[in-house]
């Protein structure tokens, strides 16, 4: 007779995992790559095309995205515009930023044990890990970019 097998996950799921700032990053690496593809490559077909299609068509372009000089149905798009265009940089310098980690990770950079030692904090011995630098690579990035926008 066939003994009944426990309800087991086939592979680690979700409620196993701790969640923590290394996994977010990983997760926001995926995720913007993902926008930057599909939303920044319709934005910036967009744009190219108004710029090969003469100052008319540019300027429709700007009026649409950024300026909504026309009001109504534009102002609102412009206003959409400047956030899908603000959440683009965002997500521009958080995949470079996580990019350049995945490249240090891949090389196999940190993982000695010396190295670690110089890593950790000796008050809760916690490591400085690469995700917080992705982390704050991109907040100071995009604050530097909306400080110089506005």
């Amino acid at each position: 007779m066939a003994q009944a097998r426990k309800a087991r996950p086939i592979s680690p799921h979700l409620q196993i995992w701790r969640w923590g700032p290394a996994m977010l990053v990983s997760i926001l690496h995926r995720v913007t790559g993902n926008g930057l593809a599909f939303a920044g490559l319709g934005l910036l077909l967009w744009w190219i095309g108004a710029l090969a299609s003469g100052p008319a068509a540019y300027q429709t372009f700007i009026d649409w995205t950024w300026a909504g000089t026309a009001g109504g149905l534009q102002a609102v798009t412009a206003v959409l515009g400047k956030i899908v265009l603000v959440g683009l940089t965002w997500a521009f310098f958080q995949h470079a930023a996580s990019g350049i980690r995945h490249l240090i990770l891949d090389v196999g950079a940190g993982y000695e044990l010396e190295s670690k030692r110089a890593l950790v904090d000796h008050h809760d011995g916690r490591f400085y890990r690469p995700h917080r630098a992705v982390l704050g690579f991109r907040a100071a990035a995009l604050s530097a970019g909306a400080n110089r926008s506005i």
